[in-house]
Parts: C-alpha cells; structure tokens; sequence
C-alpha cells in the first residue's frame, strides 16, 4: 500500500509540473532560508559551550544606582583587591581568578608590532577553562613571572612553526622591555569563544604589573574576576551572600555603592550590557528576533503548499470519489495525503538543505560570522531539523488531508469541475502570506531610513578627515616627546590642518572615575586631551576657554566639561567654580571649569550623550595614544603617504598603523547593517515565496474558469475585462493583508528603535511604501497570468462544449 501510495504521489507530481515546481520550490527556498537563520541563531547560542566545567563557572560584577537618573548601571572591570578578598572569605568558591586585557608591542621579524590581544590571567586559568593546551602543563604554563602562552596561529606567525617551547618572546610596553619564555602552545580559540585573545601572560607579570596603590585600590577596576563553585553548590545562595555580607575589609564607600552579583559563563554572551573590550558579546534579542524569522519564512513557504493542494483539489475528487466507491476509508485516504506532504516536504528539505550549502559562504560574509551547516551536526538540531520537517508536514498535509478526505462521493462523480471561486480557506492563506511579506518590507524600509538616519545626523563634531595614527604609549614623557616631534613635523605639511592626541578612540572615553560631592554620588567619564583636541574635533565652544600654551596652569588645574556635566552639576554659571568631592578624592578633587564645550556624540546613537569631562594630558596614564590629524579635503592620499614618511624618519620600530574616524563611526552601526541586511533578505524571500504561489494560484484559477473566459470573450469581453475578473479578488486578498501588516511591523519596529536613543518617527508613508510595493509586484504577478489566459484563443476552451 505504501508503495502504491509512492507511485500516485510521483504521478501527481509529474501530471502537475508547475504547480509541483513552485510548491517545492518555494518550500525548498523557505527551508534554505530557514536553515541558514537557525545554523546563525545556533552559532550565537553555542558560545562557551566547550568548557567541560562552564556549569561552575561565573563571573563576578557589579552594579550601582545612579543617585541622580536612578539608573541601575553594570559594570563587569571589578577592583584588584575583590579577589583576594573572596577567596579567603567565600569557602563556596573552588578558584578564583582575575583576567584583564591590554596592549603591548611584541618584537616580530626584527619590528614591533602592536598586539591588542594579550591578556592576563592567573595561573589556575588555563585549569579552570578548557582551551587545550598542545604543548606545555596547563598547571605551570604561567606560574612564573616570565612565562607565555601563545595560540597556535601567533607561535607560527612569530617562529614559523608551533615547536616553540622553551623560545622567548620580546615585549615591550610602560617604558619597558622584557624577555618572555613560550612555555604553552594552544589550540586557536575557537570561534564560539567568548574570550578573544593570542598571547596569555601571567596576572603577575613584570612588564604590565599594575602599580602597588592602584593594587591596593578598591575604586580602581582594572580587571575581571572570575570564580569556580564547589560542586553541588547554589550559585542563588552564594550570590545572596555576596550581596548581603562584603565584610569591614570592603571600604564602606565602595559597599554603598556597588552591590555584587554572579553571571553565568553560559550567559555571559548573550549579556551586552557587561561587555568589554577582551570578550565577544551580543544581544539575545536579535537571536530571539532571527528565530522567529526563519519560522515565519517556513510558514510562508508552507502556506504556498496548502494554498495551492486546496485550489487544485477539484483534479483529484474523481480519484477520490472512486476510492472510496470500491472501499477507502476516510482514514486511509488522510494518510495518503499527509504522506504525500510528508514525500514533498522531504524533497524540499534535501533540496532547501543544498541550497542552503550553496549559500552558506555568502550568508556568512554578509553577517560576518564564521558559519557552517556542521554547527547543525548534533543531537540537538538534528531533532530540531526534525521537528521543522515534521512541523512542515502538519502545516502543509493536515488540512488539505481533512479537507479532500471528508469529500462527498457524489461531489466527485457527478462533476470534475468546480465553480471558478477560490476557497475560502485559501483566500486566508493568501492574506496571511502578503501581511507577513509586507511587515517584512515595511521593517526593512524603516531600517534602512534609521541607518541613513544614523549616518547623516551632525555628531556635535566633524569627522570627515581626520585620521587616527595609533602609537604605544611606553611612557608618558617620551610619549610627549614623540607627540610633539610628530606634531611639529606634520603641521609643517600645506595639507594638514591640526595634530591632537588623545588616548581613547572613538567610542571610548579615556577613563571613568567615581565622582562623590554633597549632592551627587555617580560615575563620570573623563577624557584625557590637549590644547588642540577642541580645535582639530571642530568642537563648538560655548562658554569659556580650551586650554591654551599661553595659560599652562589650566593644564593641571583646569577641566572642561560638556553642556550634560554642567547640568550634572546644576549649576547656572560654571565658569571658575571648582569640583568639590566629599568623601572618596580623585584626581578632580579641586579642579576649576575653566570651559564648557557643546555636546557631542563620542558614544553610538543608542545612547544618550553623557556627562563629560575633560582633563589635560599632563594626567598621567598608560596604554595607546592616538595621535588624531585633520588633513585639508580632497588631499588625504597624498597627506597619508607624507606621514607615513615622517613616521618612518622618527625610527620608532612601530608600524604606521592609521584609520580614520568617518569609519570608526560607521563600525559602531556594524551589527545594526547585519541586522538590516537580514531583515532585507528576509524581505526579499517573503515577496517571492508569496509571489510564486499567487502565480500558481491565478493559474489554478484561470484553468478552472477556462470555459467561463471563453464565453465572456465570445459574448464581446476585452482582454482588460477578462484580467480585471480574474485579478480583482487576489488584489483585495493583498490590500486586506496589507492593513493586518501596518500595525505588527509598527509593533515590532517601535522595539527595535527603542534601542536607539536617537531615532526616527514611523510614519504612515513607511507603510504606504511598503504596501505599495507589495501591490504592484502582485499586480504584475496576477496581471501576466490572468493576459495569458484572456488571450487564449475561446475555440479551444468551448470545443468540448
């Protein structure tokens, strides 16, 4: 019976060309598509996942309240002291660990080289995660000062071979040169790591050793802290216990204001608002938002199916009739039909599954993620895959079956034809497939108007022109040196306009420090510049002064602050007053507002502009300056090459790496374009999918209204008469999915741009666009089938009249 049931499921296929191609086309189309948003949305779940003892692992943050937003801020840096602190008091914790990131210049083929992924970390860490060593003892690869680590990629990128145990490396960094002995090979990182770095040093190394007080200093976070539980131990309860009881060892100040959590390595990916600058992060939401894309794409892949098995059910009520006559029982019949969708949706699959090879590589540079359908290769997403071939079965082959199955004897054998309407069922189908289609379009126009939105906003600076050219700061006064030699020399040059250095890029400021005064307790970002930033940011200044070498006590005295920290401080007239600070002094404490510049977007468009304060570089600090050139318009090429020669001619044994700041900018909407660019592909699927089964159903109904068009034509109708008739109802079907689609893609993008804290309206044109569109590629659909079949000649339609 099977068998037979195989072959009738074959013929139908065959007997049905078109209609076969566009169901399990648009199915196969569905299903790759599918297939790729779920192996992305698999991908960003997976991280982490290799480390045999994740379950225990956690990382410990902090969070505090703003006293005058009531803002809950979280912050994953924590202060050196913490986890000394916790493991002599928290018998729960196994290990704990601290981990920190920063830059050195390691010595390749005779050259530094800047290097931004060297981190430090304890001894115990290559014990407590699992990335394999090839070569070395996890328990001493860092017990020593001196020692390293490197990947496999970087130990062959220096040496030329990974045997390199027992060689030494070179760094240099904060004025100083050391020798460090490779006693550790890893494998690379994998790509679902959220860890990201080449070189491990020890925590306690003796070239980036953190000063003694900064050590001892419960208001300095300079790493992350990471903990082990015992086995069998309630994370809940531990957290509870951090929270409740810090102990008199914790400087009051700091336990008023910070409150204590833990956060799952499992988690911690997926945790955007704790990222940092040595880990990989994203937002769940996106993963949450692809899934329920790829969903909705296989449903409307599916309702072309459905659609399309009820429209052509009058062909087959003589074949049902008959079975029936000589002994099918409804049952039998339901089976034979949902194992027919069962046979086309496995079809499908195995086509939609070479499709979705085929286009992997590019789906994978389009998001910019290292993709394969291997990430599918286990018992997990098999069963998902599974379950979406299973679920594609349901939703094409249950109803139809109940519906061809429950037919009346008599239906079929008195007559093989039906009337010309379009079942009812099938015009609902048709309205869900063109509301969802149209949300697509309408959510990636509204992308696509933010984005250009995003990238046409005035910043509060201009950032046309200006060249970033990154220097590794070994000392404060050379590195005033080396500025200032740069400096001279390029400002010599006719197509450079003006030289600053600062010592955070873009999206980053300098630093932040505790800011505690009678009447504010919060966190306050500071940005370390010099006499020329205002003028090489074209900066407005709107009170006040810059600093100036005509006044160079400002230098140690006085800050700058934006319009958001003059209203911080709630002062009506801020020129000459001076920051007072109550309880915990920082380097601000005294410090005259000798200026108050405009606001300025230094941070993404998600976020407000927050208060800002501005020291002179006399500040000491460490870490990378970058030396920030604004180069006249139309000779950047040429100016570029000019200083790379300078740069040269300065024998500094540091690569000229430059890049300019209309890009920094730009990258900052990076995930946001990926966004875009799914929603756009997505969008562009959906029409199609849509398109191909109103084809295929305008076709169904020009062959079962073929005699009807004949006799209108005969009786005098016009070509344009005969595709109004046909075309009339599957436009309304579209205009009714059109006002179901307006209020769901306004939902959803009005979620999608509270991320933003700058943002665009939604209006009502949005949609019109959208819907638009929409209606005129389902008019030229409909419009192409209904003209074929009004010009067919009415002779071959009435002959068997």
């Amino acid at each position: 019976m099977i068998k037979n049931y195989i072959k009738i499921a074959f013929r139908n296929l065959k007997n049905n060309k078109v209609d076969s191609s566009i169901s399990i086309g648009g199915l196969a189309i569905g299903i790759a598509c599918c297939l790729l948003l779920i192996t992305f949305v698999r991908f960003e779940w997976s991280f982490d996942e290799f480390h045999k003892k994740g379950d225990r692992i956690f990382m410990v943050y902090s969070s505090y309240e703003n006293s005058n937003t009531g803002e809950i801020s979280k912050n994953s840096p924590t202060p050196y002291p913490l986890a000394s602190f916790l493991e002599s008091n928290v018998p729960e914790f196994e290990q704990v660990i601290r981990y920190r990131s920063e830059g050195a210049e390691v010595k390749i083929e005779n050259q530094y080289i800047l290097q931004r992924n060297i981190v430090q970390a304890e001894p115990e860490f290559l014990q407590m995660f699992s990335f394999p060593l090839i070569k070395g003892n996890p328990k001493t690869a860092l017990d020593s000062p001196n020692k390293i680590v490197l990947t496999q990629h970087k130990a062959r990128q220096i040496f030329g071979t990974r045997d390199v145990i027992g060689k030494t490396v070179t760094l240099k960094g904060r004025g100083k040169e050391e020798l460090f002995t490779v006693t550790g090979v890893l494998e690379n990182i994998p790509s679902t790591s959220s860890f990201d770095f080449e070189y491990i040093l020890p925590f306690e190394n003796n070239l980036m050793r953190m000063r003694e007080d900064m050590r001892q200093n419960w208001f300095v976070a300079g790493s992350e802290t990471y903990v082990m539980l015992n086995e069998n131990v309630d994370a809940v309860e531990v957290e509870k216990k951090l929270q409740q009881n810090l102990g008199d060892a914790v400087p009051e100040a700091y336990r008023e204001r910070n409150t204590m959590h833990l956060l799952s390595l499992q988690e911690m990916y997926l945790s955007p608002e704790l990222s940092s600058h040595s880990r990989k992060s994203s937002n769940p939401l996106y993963s949450w938002i692809l899934a329920c894309v790829a969903f909705v794409v296989l449903i409307i892949a599916a309702i072309n199916f459905m659609s399309l098995t009820l429209s052509r059910a009058s062909r087959r009520s003589g074949e049902i009739s008959i079975r029936k006559v000589v002994g099918a029982a409804r049952d039998d019949l339901g089976v034979q039909f949902i194992g027919e969708a069962f046979l086309i949706c496995l079809i499908a699959f195995v086509l939609g599954g070479v499709v979705a090879e085929l286009a992997m590589p590019w789906f994978s540079a389009l998001i910019d993620k290292p993709l394969s359908l291997n990430l599918l290769n286990t018992p997990v997403s098999w069963a998902v895959v599974f379950l979406l071939l299973v679920m594609a079965t349901l939703i094409t082959g249950v109803y139809p079956a109940w519906v061809l199955a429950r037919q009346k004897i008599v239906t079929g054998l008195v007559s093989r034809t039906t009337s010309g309407k379009t079942p009812v069922v099938v015009k609902g189908l048709v309205v869900v497939q063109f509301a969802l289609a149209i949300t697509f379009l309408s959510s990636a126009y509204i992308m696509y108007s933010q984005m250009s939105f995003i990238s046409t906003k005035d910043l509060g600076f201009n950032p046309e022109n200006l060249v970033d050219i990154e220097m590794s700061l070994t000392n404060p006064e050379k590195g005033a040196k080396i500025f200032n030699t740069y400096s001279r020399q390029a400002m010599q040059l006719s197509g450079v306009q003006s030289v600053t250095s600062i010592y955070g890029q873009l999206g980053n400021s300098s630093m932040s420090t505790s800011l505690v005064t009678d009447s504010l307790r919060t966190s306050v970002n500071v940005e370390i510049i010099d006499e020329h930033f205002i003028e090489t940011m074209q900066i407005d200044l709107i009170e006040g002064r810059s600093f100036t070498e005509e006044r160079p006590s400002d230098f140690k005295n006085g800050v700058l602050l934006n319009r958001e920290a003059v209203e911080m401080f709630g002062w009506q007239n801020p020129i000459e007053k001076k920051i007072r600070q109550s309880k915990y002094k920082t380097f601000l404490d005294g410090k005259e507002v000798i200026g108050v510049v405009e606001n300025y977007h230094y941070r993404p468009l998600y976020y407000q502009v927050k208060p800002l304060i501005f020291v002179h570089r006399s500040v000491e600090g460490y870490g990378t300056v970058y030396m920030r050139t604004r180069i006249a318009e139309n000779r950047t090429a040429k100016t570029i090459n000019k200083l790379k020669s300078i740069w040269q001619e300065m024998d500094l044994a540091q690569p000229f790496n430059y890049s300019f700041v209309n890009n920094l900018v730009d990258q900052q909407y990076e995930n946001q374009q990926r966004w875009k660019n799914i929603i756009q592909l997505a969008s562009v699927v959906a029409i199609a999918i849509a398109c191909f089964g109103l084809f295929g159903l305008i076709s169904l109904a020009a062959q079962r209204r073929i005699k009807e068009i004949g006799i209108r034509k005969v009786f005098g109708a016009t070509v344009s008469n005969i595709v109004t008739l046909l075309s009339k109802d599957f436009l309304k079907l579209v205009a009714l999915g059109f006002v179901i689609a307006v209020p769901i893609a306004w939902y959803a993008m009005h979620q999608w741009l509270a991320d933003f804290a700058y943002r665009i309206e939604i209006r009502v044109g949005v949609f019109l666009i959208a819907g638009g569109a929409a209606f005129l590629i389902a008019l030229l659909t409909v419009s192409w089938q209904s003209a074929r079949a009004a010009l067919a000649n009415p002779a071959e339609s009435l002959r068997s009249e």
